[in-house]
């Protein structure tokens, strides 16, 4: 039998008068905890399409779900607009710690899991590196569609892609500040120019924090981390190619880690794209129980450490 899906909204302050807007579903007698953060051109929306998304499955499933829209996406206040003064380094200095007090308040000693799209992946691993006490709470991972350099994707290999992504786009957003990514199929929204370009200059360059020169490559080879599971979809495309995403998993330091690609060639039901890997109506009977298994085997651990 489902559990009846019931939504709390919560709103969290963060600097300059912002406000993060978080759907906390809470099942009765939940067995852990999971925090979703999405990526470039989306909101929490992706976890939650049609009641169908990864939130959605989890539930079902037991699993508390934490989905927040980032500043300048989905209900969080401000909206993106060209005066948005919002950078990458406030998300991780300010907005992401608030986010992980809020949840940390509500786990009772559940184990929390972290889940990941595409540049929300970036900065969860990014968070990990930085804060101690986040890597106390964690207990695993899930990435989709992550990545963060693009040595191996047709964004460096095909030069119009290249002009197209690095220079065109940005361009466009020029005066607006707002890059038209909800233009393009994979995205459900634009995006801030400030956040684009750091995606831009991560993707091209060192993994450094544009605050105070947080070295994150440098960090994550410290660290040893949980269990995380790599989901790629089996395209070639421009933003996430499988070996990139390879790259990506091999960044992160010393862990137990499995890099999963999805695509008919693989036995799945479908060539799924970066979006649709979340968001497609089979996804539900297709890999999402692979990520439950995946999830249920962090939480195993967890209980055997225990006793």
């Amino acid at each position: 039998m489902k559990n009846a899906l019931h939504i709390d909204k919560v709103k969290i302050q963060t600097v300059k008068g912002g406000q993060i807007y978080l759907r906390r579903l809470e099942p009765e007698n939940s067995k852990a905890v999971v925090l979703f953060l999405h990526g470039l051109g989306n909101n929490g929306d992706t976890f939650l399409k049609n009641d169908r998304g990864l939130a959605n499955f989890l539930y079902e499933q037991g699993y508390a779900c934490y989905i927040p829209d980032m500043i300048g996406h989905g209900e969080s206040w401000p909206h993106l607009n060209q005066h948005l003064d919002h950078t990458v380094s406030d998300i991780l200095n300010e907005d992401l710690p608030r986010i992980f007090h809020e949840v940390s308040r509500h786990l009772n000693g559940r184990p929390l899991l972290l889940v990941g799209q595409d540049f929300g992946s970036t900065l969860l691993m990014a968070a990990y590196a930085r804060y101690p006490n986040l890597r106390n709470m964690v207990r695993g991972f899930v990435h989709f569609s992550a990545r963060r350099t693009t040595a191996h994707s047709d964004l460096n290999r095909n030069p119009i892609k290249t002009i197209f992504w690095q220079r065109l786009l940005p361009l466009f957003a020029r005066k607006s500040r707002v890059v038209p990514l909800n233009l393009l199929s994979d995205f459900n929204e634009p995006e801030s120019l400030q956040w684009y370009q750091r995606w831009v200059a991560w993707s091209n360059g060192p993994w450094v924090d544009d605050g105070d020169n947080f070295d994150y490559s440098a960090a994550m080879k410290t660290l040893v981390l949980p269990s995380s599971l790599y989901i790629a979809a089996n395209q070639n495309k421009y933003r996430c190619d499988i070996a990139d995403a390879r790259a990506f998993m091999m960044e992160q330091g010393r862990h137990d880690a499995r890099l999963v690609i999805v695509g008919k060639r693989q036995g799945n039901l479908h060539q799924y794209n970066d979006r649709e890997l979340l968001e497609h109506r089979h996804a539900s009977k297709d890999h999402f129980p692979l990520i439950l298994d995946w999830l249920d085997s962090c939480i195993d651990v967890e209980y055997q450490q225990a006793i």
